[in-house]
């Protein structure tokens, strides 16, 4: 209703983690570890990983909802959209309006990295991080984001597009890791980076 919206909006305005508790449709659990990984989406419809944009060393489940590395290149069409140096893959959602918000499970992965980009960023090559990607990370080198000293159990982020933030926290503790502050004029995508020994399942 329209004053759910309100108090929705006012409570989002004074505390943007509440975001994830009082519209849970719209947010999920990624579990990151070393040999398997769950997200626990509470939303109805489920959290797809976008097969092509996945590097070839990464292997989708049929479902598109887990991802795993793998040493040898499947036999995927090159296509312009598609990581073919860094292991990364993109969400199957842009977004470019609204809040939007959703927390990551990285207690059991010695190595992580994740936040959002523009659909318009470079993917082939190792100039992806260069420019229009906002993340943190941990035990990978600065370049790949905002660095992480501490280890974590799960990171939290936060997309108000509106506003130009992208904000990271950690809701276990209740602290806040990073903030980014851009002018936003392209559809950003969550984007994950797996290492060699790192499972993503949604």
């Amino acid at each position: 209703s329209e004053f759910s919206a309100s108090l929705l909006q006012s409570s989002l305005t004074h505390d943007p983690s509440m975001y994830c508790q009082r519209r849970k449709q719209l947010c999920c659990l990624i579990f990151f570890c070393d040999n398997k990984a769950a997200v626990d989406c509470v939303s109805s419809a489920p959290v797809i990983l976008d097969p092509n944009t996945a590097d070839p060393r990464l292997v989708l489940s049929d479902d598109l909802t887990s991802v795993r590395y793998s040493r040898n290149n499947q036999p995927l069409p090159d296509n312009p959209e598609r990581f073919d140096s860094c292991l990364c893959v993109l969400g199957s959602e842009g977004f470019n309006s609204g809040t939007h918000c959703w927390d990551v499970e990285v207690k059991k992965s010695p190595v992580w990295c994740l936040g959002v980009t523009t659909a318009s960023n470079q993917r082939k090559g190792h100039v992806f991080f260069n420019t229009d990607v906002w993340s943190v990370q941990y035990g990978y080198s600065d370049q790949l984001g905002f660095r992480v000293n501490q280890k974590l159990e799960r990171v939290r982020v936060y997309l108000d597009y509106d506003r130009g933030t992208v904000s990271f926290s950690d809701p276990v503790n209740n602290t806040h890791l990073h903030t980014f502050t851009a002018k936003f004029t392209h559809t950003l995508f969550p984007f994950f980076c797996v290492s060699l020994t790192l499972t993503v399942r949604i």
